[in-house]
């Protein structure tokens, strides 16, 4: 599996996307936390993803903890719980 970290985001969406559905417990945890950070989240923008592709790559995030029975995370910089709702992966 790749490790994410913030010094390499040259990925493409669906490499992100696969990437989280791998992951799983306290590393699907650490690096939920690690990414939703608006600094990440900047760098992700200027090096040329769009909004976009930012909000595909976070809800992969808040589908992966619904698949793997984990409550979404509700601080950082994206609420993935409420995102995890709107998208409708939960219950209201």
């Amino acid at each position: 599996m790749t490790v994410f970290t913030e010094e390499n985001p040259a990925m493409t969406v669906e490499g992100f996307t696969s990437e989280i559905e791998g992951l799983e417990g306290s590393n699907l945890r650490s690096v939920a936390a690690a990414f939703n950070r608006q600094r990440f989240i900047d760098s992700l923008l200027e090096d040329g993803f769009s909004i976009d592709d930012v909000h595909e790559i976070f809800v992969a995030f808040a589908q992966r903890f619904v698949q793997t029975g984990q409550r979404p995370p509700e601080t950082g910089a994206v609420n993935l719980l409420r995102l995890a709702r709107e998208e409708g992966f939960l219950g209201v």
